[in-house]
C-alpha cells in the first residue's frame, strides 16, 4: 500500500477502532508479503489473547494511530471497550502503526516486556525518543522473529 492508498484510506477511517482494523488489516498484508504466516486472531474465545499469530507461534498485538493535530501519535496499550479488550500482556510483540498526516507508515516492532506496566504511549518521530531504536519495516520484522 503506498503513501497516497494510505491517505485515502485515513480520511475514510476517522475514529480509532476503525483506524485499528484497517492497521490489523494492513500489518497481515505487510507480513504476509515479508513471507510469514499469518493468522488473525483477535477473539479471546480461541485462547490466543493478541491480534495476530505468526508461524503458529508467535503473538502479536497490533496498534495504529494517525498523527494528531500536535504532531503526535496516542497509543493505548490497555483497555476495554465494546470492541473488546487489549492487553499487550499476552502478546510476544507490540507492531506499532504510525501514520503520518502526510500518509506515510512508521512501523515500530517492540518486544511486549519494553511496555509492561504502560497503559498508553504518546510518541513523535523525528523527535528524539527511547523507541526509535524499534523503528523497523515488515521485512526487518521477518528477519528479527525467533523463527
Amino acid at each position: 500500500m503506498n503513501a497516497r492508498q494510505i491517505r485515502q484510506a485515513i480520511k475514510i477511517s476517522t475514529n480509532t477502532s476503525t483506524i485499528g482494523f484497517f492497521g490489523e488489516d494492513l500489518a497481515i498484508q505487510g507480513l504476509r508479503n515479508s513471507g510469514l504466516h499469518v493468522q488473525k486472531t483477535a477473539s479471546l474465545k480461541n485462547g490466543f489473547y493478541a491480534d495476530l499469530f505468526v508461524n503458529k507461534k508467535i503473538r502479536f498485538e497490533v496498534k495504529t494511530a494517525k498523527q494528531n493535530k500536535n504532531g503526535y501519535f496516542k497509543i493505548c496499550l490497555k483497555k476495554s471497550d465494546k470492541h473488546g479488550s487489549t492487553d499487550i500482556a499476552h502478546s510476544d510483540f507490540v507492531l506499532v502503526q504510525l501514520i503520518s498526516n502526510s500518509g506515510l507508515l512508521h512501523i515500530l516492532f517492540i518486544p511486549s516486556s519494553e511496555l509492561i506496566g504502560k497503559k498508553s504511549l504518546s510518541l513523535s518521530i523525528g523527535k528524539k525518543s527511547k523507541y526509535n531504536k524499534f523503528i523497523s519495516s515488515y521485512s526487518e520484522i521477518a528477519k528479527k522473529l525467533p523463527c
